[in-house]
C-alpha cells in the first residue's frame, strides 16, 4: 500500500498504530476506514471459518492467524465460493459462516471498520479495531451470534 488519501472525510490506506502485520495489508487491494457512529446498528456481516469463532485481532506470532479474511458482507453458498469471494488462506477450513450485527454502544467513539476489495478475491472484507472485537465478544456472550454451516 503505498498511496494514502482522503475522499469525503473517508480515508483510504491509513495509517494504522500499531501498525498491522503485511499479510493483512496485502489482504486487501486498498482499503477505507470507517469510524462506527455511536448508537447505531451496522450488519449483517460475516466470518468464515471453522465452528469455533473468537474475534481476535491476529497473533503476530502466525502470520495467517486470521486465516486472510477477517470479516465479510457477503454469506458463501458453499465452500467454493467462500474461497473465491474471500481469496482464504488454505488453512481456513470453510465450515461456518458466524453471522452478526454490530451494535455500537451509546458513549462508543473509537470503533473503527477497515472495509475493502479483497485482493485476489471478489468480495468486500472488513478488517476490525480492538473496540470491534470487544463488541463482537459481548455479541458471542449475549448470543447474538448465528453459525451458518457451509456445505
Amino acid at each position: 500500500m503505498e498511496f494514502y488519501a482522503q475522499i469525503n472525510n473517508v480515508y483510504v490506506n491509513p495509517v494504522i498504530i500499531p501498525p498491522p502485520q503485511k499479510w493483512w495489508l496485502d489482504s486487501f487491494d486498498y482499503y477505507f476506514a470507517f469510524p462506527l457512529e455511536a448508537g447505531k446498528t451496522y450488519g449483517p456481516i460475516f466470518r468464515i471459518g471453522g465452528k469455533d469463532f473468537m474475534p481476535i485481532i491476529g497473533n503476530s506470532q502466525d502470520q495467517y492467524s486470521e486465516k486472510q479474511c477477517f470479516y465479510g458482507f457477503t454469506c458463501p453458498k458453499d465452500v467454493e465460493e467462500a474461497r473465491t469471494i474471500y481469496d482464504l488462506h488454505k488453512s481456513n477450513p470453510c465450515e461456518y459462516a458466524h453471522k452478526f450485527y454490530l451494535d455500537i454502544l451509546a458513549n462508543c467513539i473509537d470503533a473503527q471498520l477497515f472495509i475493502g476489495p479483497a485482493k485476489n478475491g471478489k468480495a468486500i472484507q472488513i478488517g476490525i479495531n480492538a473496540r470491534v472485537a470487544e463488541l463482537i465478544k459481548a455479541a458471542l456472550e449475549a448470543g447474538k451470534v448465528y453459525p451458518i454451516k457451509i456445505e
